[in-house]
């Protein structure tokens, strides 16, 4: 398991998510650790920043 910490910056200060645009051509990425919940191309994940998917 690899932990992916999405981070970035917003020009009014707030990050609400991150659309998920494209998946590893070799694996599956996951919004928890356990790796239970797959994240398909289109997701928006949320949550605290930095926000977390698993690989």
């Amino acid at each position: 398991m690899i932990t992916i910490n999405l981070a970035g910056t917003d020009s009014d200060g707030s990050v609400a998510g991150y659309v998920i645009k494209s998946l590893p051509s070799n694996g599956l990425l996951y919004s928890d650790a356990a790796m239970t919940s797959p994240i398909a191309v289109g997701d928006l994940v949320t949550g605290p920043v930095p926000i977390y998917a698993w690989f």
